[in-house]
């Protein structure tokens, strides 16, 4: 099965000589991420074709493919436009995080696959928050028990402060 993943527009290049170098004999392929959401056609045609597709659940990249969820007790805008896609082809949600446990160690977990629920135009909204928000939830879990393996090198949260409240990095938003 073909994966791919999506990718921000700035990454791509880089991202694409990692895979062109390291998995130069695998079935990977780039999708880059548009704010202009111009990357929907081909990341929604890969659903419809059975083949996986892979983003970064915490990297929200515009106002109208985000939600504003609670995260670590402090708003942060977390994409909902995975779930969209979803939503539109019908293709399950598998929820997943790889935490470095050691030297060449690590501890996967995967979440049981779901489906976004169906929803009117008026409903849409409110049932995509509420999958980015059932994903911030899985994250603030993940990152409670491995406070060290998130980084982010951006204002994260939305509200400016001194001292996130039980950030798992010491400040890294």
């Amino acid at each position: 099965t073909r994966i791919n993943l999506v990718v921000l527009q700035n990454e791509v290049e880089r991202v694409q000589r990692l895979f062109d170098r390291m998995l130069l004999t695998r079935n990977f392929h780039v999708l880059p991420a548009s704010q202009d959401l111009s990357s929907s056609l081909s990341i929604m045609n890969a659903l419809r074709q059975g083949e996986i597709v892979v983003f970064n659940g915490d990297r929200a990249i515009g106002d109208t493919t985000s939600a504003e969820v609670h995260f670590f007790g402090r708003p942060a805008d977390f994409p909902t436009g995975p779930y969209l896609m979803a939503a539109m082809t019908g293709a399950p949600v598998i929820q997943t995080f790889a935490m470095r446990e050691g030297v060449d160690r690590y501890r996967f977990f995967c979440h049981a696959a779901g489906h976004v629920p169906q929803a009117s135009r008026a409903e849409r909204k409110q049932v995509l928050a509420e999958c980015a928000a059932e994903f911030a939830g899985r994250l603030e879990a993940a990152l409670k028990e491995y406070p060290f393996q998130w980084y982010n090198f951006y204002p994260f949260w939305k509200e400016a402060a001194t001292e996130p409240e039980a950030s798992p990095t010491g400040g890294a938003g």
